[in-house]
């Protein structure tokens, strides 16, 4: 796994741009959150928050989510970590923005650049 996320609260759009329903049950949502994350992308997103974790810093990643069609959601991160507890649980507050008319806006550009 990422890591050992046992909850994860997010608006309804960010549930949205991940094409995750609402679940009662939190760690079963966690689980399908993070299942979104592309193969590809999975470790640098993994250290990315081991890194945030360990410099207590804020970060920005961008990594890409494969939904339910296997249509791939290009998405940028941005977190700070707020608080450890002394049982290393972590509270986060961040903002997903989805930015997948960027990527290939610039895709397309980079290729009639060629």
């Amino acid at each position: 796994g990422i890591l050992n996320i046992l909850s994860m609260e997010m608006s309804d759009q960010a549930l949205a741009i991940f094409d995750v329903e609402a679940q009662e049950d939190a760690g079963a949502q966690v689980r399908e959150v993070i299942s979104r994350i592309h193969p590809d992308d999975a470790p640098r997103v993994r250290e990315t928050w081991r890194e945030s974790r360990a410099r207590h810093a804020e970060h920005v990643v961008e990594y890409r989510i494969v939904r339910r069609d296997k249509s791939v959601t290009h998405v940028q991160v941005k977190e700070k970590l707020d608080h450890i507890d002394d049982d290393g649980v972590m509270t986060m507050f961040g903002t997903l923005k989805d930015i997948t008319q960027w990527v290939e806006s610039n895709q397309a550009i980079q290729t009639a650049l060629l």
